[in-house]
């Protein structure tokens, strides 16, 4: 989905509403927006003189192969630098149901596991302990040490729902996966809050649920 960042979601551009809760965000030393596009650029700075841009991103960080450890590689320095801050809080654009409150919650917490990874997660409906995988013919139990074990007794799990991280950047540099980064400690959010927006359909989910607050 071309541009998916700016497109209108009741009634406002996505990136804003995220935007807007950032806004209201405690102990924040600044908001600054990654993008390529001329057009986020400037609706971004008409909406708030509070948000810094720097410049467009340069295209190898542009393309659809770039990854979230590129942006921590070669992206996200210049702006620790602006603010001369490397406790970084990175949020999807697509994270429009994350209000302040969240963002409140987890740098509360990073304060005291800032030597580590914080992670967006919401909990598995249904436990990964219970599932199948196919061999060859048929299919059997991935872990069948704990498929007969009560439910109540499997681990609680959890999935990442893709919303927000937050870590030091000069701990997560040069790492090559951002699990790396341990311990990794999880803000639980809700079931509904993280929808990766892939398509026209996640978009009238979005509309629904906003419509219905």
């Amino acid at each position: 989905m071309p541009r998916k960042n700016i497109l209108p979601i009741a009634g406002k551009p996505m990136i804003l509403h995220v935007i807007d809760h950032l806004l209201v965000t405690k102990n924040l030393s600044g908001i600054a927006i990654s993008t390529d596009d001329d057009e986020t650029i400037k609706l971004v700075q008409n909406h708030s003189d509070k948000i810094q841009v720097l410049g467009k991103r340069s295209e190898e960080l542009s393309a659809d192969s770039c990854t979230f450890m590129d942006l921590v590689n070669y992206d996200i320095e210049r702006f620790a630098r602006y603010f001369n801050d490397f406790d970084v809080l990175f949020i999807f654009a697509t994270s429009i149901l994350v209000t302040s409150q969240y963002y409140d919650q987890c740098i509360e917490t990073f304060v005291k596991c800032s030597k580590g990874l914080l992670m967006s997660v919401t909990e598995n409906h249904q436990s990964p302990f219970l599932s199948f995988v196919s061999k060859g013919v048929g299919i059997e139990p991935l872990f069948p040490d704990k498929f007969l074990l009560p439910t109540k007794d499997l681990p609680l799990t959890y999935f990442d729902c893709g919303c927000f991280y937050a870590f030091n950047l000069a701990l997560m540099k040069g790492l090559e996966k951002f699990l790396d980064l341990t311990p990794i400690t999880p803000l639980v959010l809700s079931r509904n809050m993280g929808i990766d927006v892939d398509n026209f359909s996640d978009i009238e989910k979005l509309n629904e649920i906003l419509g219905m607050r």
